[in-house]
């Protein structure tokens, strides 16, 4: 575990990982408001204060293990991290419990939160990430940055009040931002959960109208009418004047 005082000098550090001939089996990132929510819950894992943790897990031979741990500890130490290595199965543990426990523990700080998954490319986790703070400072929102840092599968997690519609409305506009700066940095929409309702709006900018069209002609082949999963996907129609939130996913710039 690699405890850093800078954002982006811990973002750097993933890509320098395998730059020195590592491959790690797990290499996971938290930011630091992600970890003062982990400490604030009962996964807490006694992780120090800093900006961000790099949790770096390898395994195959022990030889190679202990060759590729010893250069992930001379690279933190060069990028001016603390650097924490197990001393058994136990400690071992506690280091990986907040990391696990870290969606979960948000509820000490909110009732709800949006989850974001764009992928990008391990070299732009520095550039985007500063942009996410940004966009978190400009909305008035918390953005919770914890996620698999080894393919830059991004999760920010926006807390959110789901009794009060402007506090969603700041959430869905912040994770939109976010969505396409991830867009601009030849990212795509998704990693691991999918498109659903709130990604749906953006298909088009990162699909071409031919890519769009062959799915909509599947989607039509298998339902017709559109009567499974109505305005996930693709939105036929537009939602009715009822519906905030519908109109909010569709309508917001």
């Amino acid at each position: 575990m690699g405890a850093f005082y800078d954002l982006k000098t811990a973002a750097l550090a993933v890509s320098k990982i395998y730059e020195a001939g590592v491959f790690p089996a797990a290499l996971e990132m938290m930011d630091r408001t992600s970890i003062e929510v982990v400490e604030k819950s009962e996964y807490s894992a006694g992780y120090p204060k800093c900006e961000a943790l790099l949790l770096v897990e390898c395994d195959g031979f022990l030889p190679q293990v202990e060759e590729e741990v010893k250069r992930v500890v001379s690279l933190f130490k060069e990028l001016g991290a603390a650097v924490f290595v197990p001393k058994n199965s136990e400690e071992n543990s506690r280091f990986w419990r907040g990391r696990k426990g870290a969606f979960p523990a948000m509820g000490v700080i909110s009732p709800a939160y949006l989850t974001l998954d764009a992928v990008i490319s391990r070299e732009s986790l520095p550039d985007v990430l500063l942009r996410i703070r940004e966009i978190g400072e400009k909305h008035g929102v918390v953005i919770a940055n914890v996620f698999h840092a080894a393919d830059g599968n991004l999760h920010p997690l926006i807390p959110y009040d789901p009794e009060r519609f402007d506090s969603l409305k700041k959430a869905l506009i912040a994770s939109r931002e976010i969505t396409k700066v991830a867009l601009e940095h030849g990212g795509v929409l998704s990693g691991e959960h999918g498109i659903g309702i709130e990604k749906a709006s953006l298909l088009e900018e990162f699909y071409t109208k031919e890519e769009l069209s062959v799915m909509k002609r599947i989607k039509r082949e298998f339902d017709p009418h559109f009567l499974l999963n109505p305005y996930k996907l693709f939105c036929e129609k537009k939602p009715s004047a009822q519906n905030e939130v519908l109109k909010l996913l569709y309508e917001v710039e």
